[in-house]
């Protein structure tokens, strides 16, 4: 297995709240975990994007207590067809903050 980017992402300049988003395994084939971090609990969304900008995949809008949060998405769209192999954008939304990281995903 081997995982690239790791990194703690930054919500916004004036916040001191962090997601902490990790993307494992990163390049993956059939599917990653994405892993976060809540301070508070809130409403989240999270939502894939290819490199386009074009939304591809609403992964889950729910309302989750602090801390850690695992999900798994399997590199399909919201039709459930298999997208092809690239660079997508993870983005995670709570109130006024989001929080971004990129995964590869191989065919």
């Amino acid at each position: 297995m081997h995982v690239l980017d790791t990194a703690t992402i930054g919500l916004n300049e004036n916040s001191n709240s962090l997601f902490r988003i990790r993307c494992f395994p990163n390049p993956f084939r059939y599917s990653t975990c994405i892993q976060y971090f809540l301070q508070d609990p809130a409403g989240v969304s999270m939502e894939i994007y290819g490199m386009t900008g074009i939304r591809v995949k609403t992964v889950t809008t729910v309302f989750q207590d602090r801390g850690t949060h695992r999900v798994i998405w399997n590199g399909n769209n919201d039709g459930g067809e298999p997208l092809p192999a690239g660079i997508y954008n993870v983005v995670i939304r709570s109130g006024n903050e989001t929080g971004q990281a990129r995964v590869i995903l191989v065919r």
